[in-house]
């Protein structure tokens, strides 16, 4: 409407205009640049609010993902405090000592990080608990993980054009220290 109201005002200007160039007397050359000073002023008017809207609404979009991100962010760091907790009652249970299970649980949390968000969208939380367990090697494959894997088979294959892609979790492997480190990379 906005857009429509400056085409009216700009013909409107055009009009005035040549009104004024053809005025016979002063009044009317007074009448006429009067009515276009006004006209102008209303167009100008009428583009800067069309611009603040505009200013506004982007605004908003920016507001919006803003708080999309935060929440997406919270709830990573929800999954992960859950994960984090069930895979340490797995870890102090497998190991021999306290001080053993704290540091294996110090190089978990190195890499939590991202293997949380490498199967955010795949996995429920006990499948991805799971699957960690599993991949640490604590217990055999269960039918939480071959849950797991069933449901990363099901997930598609082309993400949402838009959607960026996480990185995949690094594979962990056992080092002649008893701890753990992420998997060297062969490419």
């Amino acid at each position: 409407m906005l857009a429509e109201a400056a085409e009216i005002m700009l013909g409107a200007m055009r009009t005035l205009a040549v009104k004024l160039e053809a005025a016979e007397t002063p009044e009317a050359a007074q009448a006429a640049a009067l009515a276009l000073q006004r006209a102008n002023r209303g167009l100008r008017q009428t583009l800067l609010l069309e611009s603040r809207l505009e200013i506004e609404a982007a605004k908003a979009a920016e507001r919006g993902a803003a708080e999309a991100a935060k929440a997406h962010e919270a709830e990573v760091a929800q999954r992960k405090l859950r994960v984090r907790l069930a895979v340490g009652r797995e870890v102090y249970e497998a190991c021999d000592s306290r001080e053993d299970g704290d540091e294996m649980m110090g190089e978990i949390e190195d890499c939590l990080d991202d293997y949380v968000r490498g199967h955010f969208d795949d996995l429920t939380v006990e499948a991805l608990v799971a699957l960690l367990i599993r991949d640490l090697g604590l217990e055999g494959p269960d039918e939480a993980c071959d849950e797991a894997d069933d449901q990363a088979a099901e997930a598609p294959d082309d993400p949402a054009p838009d959607a960026p892609v996480p990185p995949a979790p690094p594979r962990l492997i056992q080092q002649p220290d008893l701890g753990w480190s992420p998997a060297p990379n062969s490419s």
